[in-house]
């Protein structure tokens, strides 16, 4: 199977959705396996699976900047179904067949935030709400930080960029840049 293959999976599963659930799931096999290949020997194979997939789609975009996001949403994705595949195979493929590749994705990229555990993947995957709901279940159990700190922490790195954007009104710059400085004596004291 090639890319032109794959590029084809990927338009046909965008106009047979549910019906080609299955279609999506191969593409991210061969995302998988780019991703491998690039590892080792550094050639561009998930840039050109990421070319075919959006020429696929219609998608115009600026040569050096081609759509590499849904690839490693499929990398995760499928990460995630070889380590499911290792605890059982059987429930690893009901579990493919069940739930969608972001929501792979999503588990996955909380692992690598948080390293719980791979035996709580299947919970995890099976926890009732969409995908943001996931995201922020499994953050609450596996982050012993509490929430306003969490909060806090995401606040501080927005305000960091904003001190220095373009065209940001003075008041909202002068807001971000005395937030920072803020954040950053808190986070000495917690240090000491």
């Amino acid at each position: 199977m090639n890319n032109t293959t794959a590029a084809r999976y990927w338009s046909d599963a965008n106009v047979f959705d549910a019906r080609e659930h299955g279609k999506r799931w191969q593409v991210a096999r061969l995302a998988y396996a780019a991703y491998r290949i690039d590892a080792v020997k550094s050639r561009g194979a998930i840039k050109r699976l990421a070319d075919d997939l959006a020429l696929a789609q219609g998608a115009v975009y600026i040569e050096d900047k081609s759509p590499t996001d849904t690839v490693y949403r499929l990398i995760h994705a499928y990460s995630l179904f070889v380590e499911l595949l290792k605890q059982d195979a059987n429930k690893a493929k009901q579990y493919r067949r069940k739930y969608t590749y972001t929501r792979f994705d999503i588990v996955w990229l909380q692992f690598q935030a948080f390293e719980f555990s791979p035996d709580k993947f299947f919970d995890y995957l099976d926890y009732k709400g969409g995908n943001r709901a996931v995201a922020a279940f499994i953050e609450n159990n596996e982050d012993p930080s509490p929430e306003w700190e969490r909060r806090a922490i995401t606040t501080y790195k927005q305000a960091y960029k904003l001190q220095n954007d373009f065209g940001v009104p003075d008041g909202l710059q002068k807001a971000a840049v005395n937030y920072v400085k803020e954040f950053e004596k808190w986070e000495q004291a917690e240090r000491e």
